[in-house]
């Protein structure tokens, strides 16, 4: 998954990132397994991710979605879901969005 302990607990606290009960010695442990995993990068997107594909600074990520109309599903200002990481659900839109996006930044490089 690429990110924090304290993101992983997170998504699984909030049910994004699914996770099974497993026996650890005397008591029970949250282990999350490689499908869970795929699952979570199949239907939801981090920023660090978005960055990369936009070709931006992570720092800028957040106002650049927003004023396009995408908002995370969770991240460290959302109130009620409280988490170190941005994350957004996996669209078409979205998508969409990203393929304009780089069509556009590569025709400002040539």
């Amino acid at each position: 998954l690429g990110v924090k302990e304290e993101v992983a607990y997170a998504l699984v606290r909030l049910g994004l990132l699914r996770s099974e009960t497993v026996q650890c010695s005397r008591r029970p442990a949250k282990a999350v397994s490689i499908g869970a995993v795929q699952h979570f990068n199949q239907n939801y997107i981090l920023a660090p991710e978005i960055a990369l594909a936009l070709r931006v600074s992570v720092v800028n990520v957040l106002d650049l979605l927003q004023e396009r109309g995408f908002f995370p599903v969770i991240g460290p200002n959302i109130s009620h879901v409280l988490c170190r990481q941005y994350v957004w659900r996996r669209s078409k839109q979205l998508k969409s969005h990203f393929a304009q996006e780089q069509s556009f930044a590569l025709k400002k490089l040539k």
